[in-house]
């Protein structure tokens, strides 16, 4: 879970609680893999991670809390889109078919 905190310079930043060895990036020629205590992983495409971290650079002077936010923005977005069969079934007003089966009036 993350924690509102007060910093400097900044009204509101994200402080993660995590470990220095809870997230980790690895890198190949095509896609960074984000994981958390090495269970959890995440994909983007490199060329994506290397626009959000020029982007976050622009932006931010706290680059060791790129990866925090990274992984938090990403497991988010996960969470909304689901995974495998419930893929789509995180956004507002959507449910699985099953769901609509059941919702159904007889004729």
């Amino acid at each position: 879970m993350y924690f509102l905190k007060k910093a400097t310079g900044v009204p509101f930043a994200f402080d993660p609680p995590l470990g220095r060895d809870a997230l980790k990036a690895v890198l190949d020629d095509r896609f960074v893999q984000v994981s958390y205590k090495n269970e959890l992983r995440l994909a983007l495409q490199l060329r994506h991670w290397n626009k959000l971290r020029q982007l976050y650079q622009r932006q931010n002077t706290h680059e060791d809390l790129f990866l925090p936010r990274l992984w938090c923005m990403l497991r988010r977005y996960q969470t909304l889109s689901g995974v495998k069969t419930h893929e789509g079934s995180g956004f507002q007003a959507a449910l699985p078919e099953s769901v609509f089966k059941h919702l159904q009036v007889p004729k």
